[in-house]
């Protein structure tokens, strides 16, 4: 991983994981408005990872910090990588788009070097759309999505805004869940993807949701609860 921070990727404390191109692929998206239950969502699911697999959240909303020990600084953040951390948040810049973006790409990298040492790696990817665009993702990002698979690698994503996130997530995604949107481009995004009709998207209030498994198409819809 190349990280201007100086830090070195994270060290191979075990032998390097096999490649398996036989696992299953878990890229899982929550998308919708704030306050549309998607983050909690996400963190429902965070205990299901396999036993002893890292996890990683990139965390522009510093919502994982119940979770995950928080890093705002990288070198910092690397180091407890570095030295064996089962969970850790990276607190990005705030105010520096372009500067995010990098330490979202140098995140990816080094998710990567963790899935080889420790044999998979859980991501958590938030706000999703403040590092991505429809047609340009940081490379880390794209490698992550398109080779961590056989690396052992999961990935949950998030993002207010799925119109304007990458089309890499898209092509790859195993599972995902729509919530509320407010957006006509947001809801015709989602409604492609679960392949229902954008006004069944639009018809969604509260905590409502319509979820699709993308691996067995089926497709279920139902309200959070608390």
């Amino acid at each position: 991983m190349a990280c201007s921070t100086g830090s070195p990727p994270p060290k191979n404390r075990t032998a390097p994981a096999l490649i398996d191109v036989t696992r299953q692929a878990r890229i899982v998206g929550a998308f919708g408005a704030t306050g549309s239950g998607k983050s909690t969502f996400i963190k429902r699911l965070l205990p299901a990872r396999p036993q002893g697999v890292p996890l990683m959240a990139f965390d522009p909303k510093r919502e994982y910090a119940y979770v995950c020990k928080a890093y705002t600084d990288e070198p910092a953040f690397y180091a407890a990588l570095n030295d064996g951390a089962t969970a850790c948040a990276l607190w990005p810049v705030l105010g520096d788009p372009e500067l995010r973006v990098r330490q979202f790409n140098r995140f990816c990298m080094a998710a990567l070097s963790v899935a080889r040492a420790k044999g998979g790696v859980c991501i958590v990817a938030d706000e999703l759309h403040l590092v991505t665009e429809p047609g340009n993702a940081p490379r880390g990002w794209r490698e992550l999505i398109e080779t961590g698979r056989a690396l052992g690698v999961s990935i949950m994503a998030a993002s207010i805004r799925p119109a304007a996130i990458d089309k890499s997530f898209w092509t790859n995604c195993t599972y995902v869940r729509a919530c509320r949107l407010n957006y006509g481009a947001d809801q015709k995004t989602l409604a492609d993807c679960l392949n229902v009709p954008a006004a069944d998207i639009a018809a969604l209030s509260g905590l409502q949701y319509i979820e699709r498994d993308l691996l067995t198409g089926e497709t279920n819809r139902g309200e959070l609860k608390f």
